[in-house]
């Protein structure tokens, strides 16, 4: 095979890759449940190559932490080390700040969550690149 057809085939594979834990269609998501946070940190973005339609890659591995709004303390951080995982912050119910980083050092804009009292939320966090 010619070096070329290689290295563009390996970059189709990498654009058209579907996240491994699929986005739901709308967030946040509730569910009964412990009052806790369900996340996924995810890159949307990047180059566009013609016949794949872009989508977010991951999840990827990294740190996410929630702050409170009311007191602006952190009250939760998990470090994932691998990759195809979701974060499981167990919260309080309230508001929240959450700012995420992956292991390469891109960082995510920091982004609101409100999680009711007895109701695990999904909201996924994405970084976005040019």
């Amino acid at each position: 095979m010619l070096p070329g057809l290689a290295l563009s085939g390996l970059f189709a594979t990498v654009a058209c890759s579907v996240p491994a834990v699929p986005v739901p269609p709308h967030e946040p998501v509730l569910t009964r449940g412990p009052s806790e946070l369900v996340a996924g940190l995810y890159v949307q973005g990047g180059a566009y190559i013609v016949g794949c339609p872009q989508q977010p890659r991951g999840p990827l591995a990294g740190t996410l932490s929630a702050t409170s709004t009311r007191t602006g303390r952190v009250l939760a951080r998990e470090t994932l080390r691998q990759p195809g995982r979701l974060f499981v912050l167990r919260l309080p119910a309230g508001s929240y700040m959450l700012r995420a980083t992956n292991s390469s050092g891109l960082r995510a804009a920091p982004s609101r969550v409100r999680i009711p009292a007895h109701r695990t939320v999904r909201q996924d966090v994405f970084i976005d690149v040019p």
